[in-house]
């Protein structure tokens, strides 16, 4: 069930790749469903524990990148770190969004 989870990881990753695939795009559903896929299947044994908590916090950290991008209409954010996500942010003057991103991952 790893290898899957791996290759469903592996899969997104991919996805990614194609610009038509991110940036706020309706393709970006499925990408993060495919890293949730994964993030459930490492969760089913304790030695997946890290990359299933790594693919969880990946799957949240772009869809909130897409939620930016949608309501500042700005194709900027998915895919960048969390420390540019939250400067972008603030380089936009949205220090509430900001603000989120940094409690969300503390």
């Amino acid at each position: 069930m790893q290898d899957v989870a791996f290759l469903l990881w592996k899969e997104s990753w991919e996805l990614g790749k194609n610009p038509m695939a991110s940036k706020g795009s309706p393709l970006h559903g499925p990408r993060i469903k495919l890293i949730e896929k994964a993030q459930n299947l490492f969760a089913e044994t304790k030695e997946h524990t890290f990359e299933s908590k790594a693919a969880e916090e990946h799957a949240k950290l772009l869809r909130l990148q897409h939620e930016l991008e949608v309501t500042t209409k700005q194709a900027i954010f998915v895919d960048s770190s969390i420390s540019d996500t939250i400067r972008t942010c603030i380089v936009l003057g949205n220090h509430r969004a900001a603000l989120k991103v940094k409690t969300e991952f503390k």
